[in-house]
Order: structure tokens, then sequence, then C-alpha cells
């Protein structure tokens, strides 16, 4: 589905909200022309994931509560780990919650729901090594900014 559809859709977001949004849930965007297109099963099964019952709140990059610093008890990316962990609860809940609106789901749509909660795995565990490379490089900054002298861990004696 195109991303105009979802812009429109969920109020006070803008297209770079929305693609900041599809990064944090690692859905993957398909731009043909000058369109992007979400996969609409994969962008529901992330959205499932941060929105379950007990979670954290998710905050979407640009939210208010990112703005005032307002962070506890927040997360802002979906993490693959505990997503990959949880995929088959998540695919139940979101079955069940479409048998409890009244909808009816075939056991079509249950596998193709499956498959694609795998890619969405797959597609996020891709991208654990740059995570940790980020998370690492933000602590080396935060160590070195709050250092008056950075360089006196470096093992040199100075004789």
């Amino acid at each position: 589905m195109a991303e105009d559809v979802y812009v429109n859709e969920i109020q006070g977001i803008t297209k770079k909200g929305f693609r900041s949004l599809c990064r944090a849930l690692t859905v993957p965007m398909i731009e043909i022309s000058k369109t992007r297109y979400v996969e609409t099963t994969s962008f529901l099964i992330a959205m499932r994931a941060v929105c379950r019952i007990g979670e954290k709140d998710f905050l979407v990059p640009g939210c208010n509560r990112l703005r005032r610093n307002l962070l506890k008890d927040t997360v802002r990316v979906l993490d693959p780990e505990t997503f990959a962990k949880n995929m088959s609860v998540i695919l139940d809940e979101l079955i069940t919650a479409k048998t409890l609106s009244g909808g009816n789901t075939s056991e079509e749509v249950k596998t193709a729901a499956k498959k694609a909660a795998n890619r969405l795995a797959e597609t996020s565990l891709r991208f654990l090594p740059l995570i940790e490379q980020n998370n690492h490089d933000k602590r080396a900054k935060k160590i070195a900014d709050n250092e008056k002298d950075p360089w006196k861990h470096s093992g040199d004696t100075g004789g």
C-alpha cells in the first residue's frame, strides 16, 4: 500500500515521519517512481509487536515525548531478537484480533502472515550488527566527551 494512504490515515504524521516509523519498526519500503510502498502485512505485524499488552510505550521519531526527553519506560526501535522470540504469539494475537472484530481468517491468510513475519524477522536480524555498532559508537562518544584528556587511558606511559 502506498505511504500516502498511511499518512492520510494516521493523524499528525508526515511522509518523513512515516518513513522514520517504518525504519524504527524495521519494515522495508519499496520505491517505485515517486511513490513509496509498504507491504501491509509486515507493517501490521510490526505494529502489533510494539503495541502488545505489557510492552513499553513505543516512541515514533519526532513525537513530543522525544522532544521533551521523557524516555522512561519507552522504546524507540523494534527489537529484532524480541520480535523473533515472540513472533508466533504476535501472529496469534493478530489472528485473534481479526476474529474478535468479526473477521474471518482463512488458512491462506494465516500462512501469508507467518511468511511475512518470517521475512520481517530475517530483515530485522540483518540490522543487529549495525544497531550494536551504533550503540557502541554512542557510548564511546559519550565517554570521550566526558573525558578531559581522552588519551590518558591509551597505554602511553609518556617516557
